[in-house]
């Protein structure tokens, strides 16, 4: 998991958080059949999880950080459900696999979205995290955007900054 954070003197920007709120949004709306509620927006700084599911998708290029999808294992279960067509009644592998490739569909649908922005930034699906207080790879400062569906309340936890000159230069480089 990548191990910035955001800071004071890289300020996190709306437009690098639109991707994945529209993301969560489009694919909540695709597997509920209704478009989920934004809750109250509050700020959060944290090194563990707060939900018993989480989703964790990685950001690297221009921007570094990371995206947090957690929800009850209720909502996980009734995602991992509607994602394979059937009903299902605990969170197991089956449901986790699941979940997993809901968490790569986030992260597609994210990457393009940076990509359409022309912000140079890749998403990559990371674990599947479950427990509340699993750490997430050092304290981070996230904004925390509570989306409500059919399916139970998914809190989308965002903590990205700009990746540092000498990152950027890197890549730069690398893209030569």
């Amino acid at each position: 998991m990548a191990s910035h954070t955001a800071t004071r003197t890289h300020p996190m920007k709306l437009e690098y958080v639109v991707p994945f709120l529209q993301a969560g949004v489009d694919s909540l709306e695709k597997i509920t059949g209704e478009t989920p509620q934004r809750g109250a927006l509050s700020l959060r700084r944290a090194t563990v999880t707060s939900q018993q599911v989480t989703l964790t998708l990685d950001v690297s290029g221009a921007l570094t950080g990371v995206a947090l999808y957690g929800m009850s294992t209720v909502s996980a279960t009734r995602i991992a459900g509607s994602l394979l067509g059937q009903q299902l009644h605990r969170m197991d592998a089956v449901a986790s696999g699941a979940l997993g490739e809901f968490g790569k569909t986030l992260s597609t649908q994210a990457t393009e979205a940076f990509a359409n922005a022309s912000i140079e930034a890749t998403v990559t699906a990371g674990e599947t995290l479950r427990g509340v207080r699993v750490p997430t790879g050092g304290c981070r400062a996230f904004l925390v955007i509570p989306l409500l569906s059919a399916y139970g309340k998914v809190e989308l936890c965002v903590s990205l900054s700009l990746a540092s000159p000498a990152e950027t230069e890197t890549l730069l480089e690398k893209a030569a």
